[in-house]
């Protein structure tokens, strides 16, 4: 829950972003516009959490158990083809958008409900294929128009991974090519994100539960739950221990591809469906998954049970020990008894509270609410945090002008003609750290963009790792090569595409760093300046704005990040396995080359990106900095009265001092909430 003491330091935060706002204006200065977007953005107090999940996982009884509320329809023909978001509000509203981009909106509890079992959900015939992947990858993509037979069988071949149910491989594959046939006439109307509105528990104020498409068995959600994703405060991934085995592929790669520019606080792992294992066997399981998945935090890990939990919010919403015993007949009548929660029910001899204590026990969600409020609440508060450290930078450039300007009109003492030859020698000096700036991003641009560059080492570097593997694969005798072996050549692939969109973000924020302690350096070296003149204030929405623009350029390869061209030959055309493997092998390592290709332009594009925008803060700044000593032989009050200009820059100068102050003392309040006190 967001207590009472978020609630004061956001607001201190805001008051001091509008007294900055204030002092902007009067000293001529437009706000940073990544500083505002960042304070709208905290006056909303959004906090997205996003939920992921591998097929049959039970992701959307988790989802309502944690909501507290049924809102999610939990069988076979739930609303999987579509992102969903959950939201609290006094009243139950949904709206729905399609993917034509129309939307349309309805209201009340009952309607909301029939909507989601009916009209967003699957027909009983397509329960058992993988619907969301075929929408993503065949349904909006080709948007109604024909469909090649050779890509349609790619993508057929690609979908025989996916058949979780074991259906008879020609049933399974009618029922694609049926469910193709049927939504590519109406793709306008396929429902493509719904948000829903509804009274929830008060701790989920401000928290938006956004429900994804499932993660298929290399770990991938598609195109549209990637960019949930990246936009994500934390993911939260569902696994179901049912059966299962704690490491799966699916988590595995979607841990590595999805969390590599996330703190590992970020990302949460559930473990789901403990009830019926002893409590030796469950902290065996959750030791096991700690040591699997190290780079996630250890209380991050939560194993659960969502039904469980389930089951004791539909007794509490009864309320009264007789109405739960009837419920407990019905359900016994109905053949639907639920044992252990009967057992606990029985324990408890129709005491409601110890009745709750138990359930709570066997649940454990007291710890999956405790880990993510603790959470959304260390989120708000960094992002509190952020916004100081980009107000004090902007007071910081402030400052130095201020003094500068100052020092500028008391070396002029009270003569025009002195003050016109010391603004004129200043901004020349201005102007030649201006080109030494330029010359050292130009060097830092070679140094990472040439030939023999970091990003040509680097490419190449994940080039040989996959130039290893193959010949592994190579060498592998008749005997070792498997179905599996095919699998794993294109899976391997992909995973070198994701090693590069890690490299380039990694990269990216190496090149700002680099930046900004190569030109201070610069700077040092100059007279009367300080990079504090000139440094670009890079807020995390410079940041997503980049990768905006790289996810934008990455469009020419998209579809081989898909595996598309990774589809199988087939195998019964060749006698020898080995040769087999060899033409794979040259097929993929062909369309590898004119990928790495592609992936180390969009790298060079990042680069380029990045240099732009840096360039483009520079100069704004230069011109700006140039900009207050014209004012100085401009405005006619400071040429006639320099003792007075200086003392009204001494002035402003304590103003912006006292709010440093200020601001300082906030921050350090606001940090023993994310650290505690030192």
């Amino acid at each position: 829950m967001i207590e009472d003491n978020y609630k004061k330091c956001k607001d201190a935060v805001i008051s001091a972003y509008d007294e900055f706002c204030s002092t902007s204006k009067l000293l001529g200065k437009t706000v940073n516009s990544a500083i505002k977007e960042h304070i709208e953005n905290i006056k909303k107090e959004k906090f997205h959490l996003m939920i992921v999940g591998e097929a049959k996982s039970g992701k959307s009884t988790f989802i309502n158990a944690f909501l507290g509320k049924e809102i999610l329809p939990m069988d076979v023909q739930q609303c999987t083809s579509s992102i969903i978001e959950v939201s609290h509000d006094d009243n139950f509203k949904l709206i729905a958008t399609r993917a034509d981009g129309k939307q349309y909106a309805l209201s009340g509890e009952k309607e909301m409900q029939n909507f989601l079992k009916g009209t967003a959900s699957l027909q009983e015939k397509y329960r058992k294929i993988p619907v969301t992947t075929i929408n993503n990858e065949i349904i909006l993509r080709y948007k109604g128009a024909p469909i090649k037979k050779t890509s349609l069988n790619k993508f057929l071949d690609d979908m025989d991974k996916l058949n979780y149910y074991n259906l008879e491989r020609s049933e399974y594959r009618t029922l694609i090519e049926n469910y193709i046939e049927d939504t590519n006439k109406e793709w306008q109307s396929l429902v493509v994100k719904i948000e829903l509105h509804c009274p929830i528990s008060e701790a989920m104020k401000g928290i938006v539960i956004i429900d994804s498409p499932g993660v298929n068995a290399e770990g991938n959600v598609g195109e549209v739950a990637d960019n949930y994703i990246d936009k994500a405060n934390a993911v939260i991934f569902v696994k179901s221990l049912n059966g299962q085995a704690v490491e799966s592929t699916s988590f595995t790669n979607f841990l590595r591809t999805k969390s590599g520019d996330r703190n590992k606080d970020t990302m949460f792992l559930i473990l789901t469906g403990i009830s019926n294992m002893s409590d030796e066997e469950v902290d065996r399981l959750y030791g096991q998954a700690c040591e699997i998945f190290s780079n996630i935090s250890s209380e991050k890990i939560v194993c659960v049970d969502s039904k469980v939990q389930l089951f004791l919010n539909k007794c509490k919403a009864i309320g009264d020990p007789d109405g739960i015993d009837e419920f407990f007949d019905r359900l016994a009548d109905e053949k639907k008894s639920f044992d252990s929660a009967e057992m606990c029910w029985l324990r408890s001899r129709g005491n409601l509270q110890k009745f709750e204590k138990l359930m709570n026990d066997k649940s454990r969600f007291n710890d999956v609410h405790r880990v993510i409020e603790k959470y959304a609440q260390t989120a708000r508060y960094i992002a509190l945090l952020d916004t100081i450290d980009n107000i004090i930078k902007e007071y910081a450039r402030y400052q130095v002008i201020l003094k500068d300007k100052k020092t500028v009109l008391k070396a002029s003492k009270d003569s025009r003609d002195a003050l016109a030859r010391n603004v004129s020698a200043k901004q020349d000096k201005m102007s030649n750290l201006r080109t030494a700036l330029y010359d050292e991003i130009e060097n830092i641009y070679r140094k990472y963009g040439n030939l023999d560059g970091e990003i040509e080492r680097g490419c190449e570097r994940l080039r040989q790792q996959y130039r290893k593997q193959t010949e592994f694969y190579k060498s592998l005798s008749e005997n070792e090569i498997t179905d599996d072996t095919f699998v794993d050549l294109e899976t391997f692939t992909a995973r070198i595409i994701d090693d590069f969109k890690l490299f380039r973000n990694e990269y990216g924020k190496k090149i700002i760093t680099e930046f900004n302690i190569r030109l201070a350096s610069t700077a040092q070296n100059q007279e009367d300046f300080t990079f504090e003149f000139f440094e670009p204030n890079f807020t995390q929405s410079d940041f997503k704005k980049i990768n905006e623009e790289a996810r934008i350029q990455t469009e020419g390869y998209t579809d081989v990040e898909r595996g598309a061209c990774f589809s199988r030959l087939e195998k019964e055309h060749y006698h020898h396995k080995s040769e087999h493997v060899k033409l794979v092998l040259k097929y993929i390592s062909e369309e590898f080359d004119s990928i790495c290709n592609s992936m180390k332009q969009n790298l060079y594009d990042y680069l380029e990106t990045c240099c732009k925008i840096y360039r483009d803060k520079l100069v704004y700044n230069i011109d700006d900095a140039k900009n207050e000593y014209n004012k100085l032989v401009t405005e006619e009050e400071t040429m006639d009265d320099m003792q007075g200009a200086m003392d009204t820059y001494d002035n402003r100068i304590n103003f912006i001092d006292q709010n440093v102050e200020n601001l300082n003392a906030l921050k350090k309040e606001i940090d023993t909430y994310v650290h505690g006190s030192n």
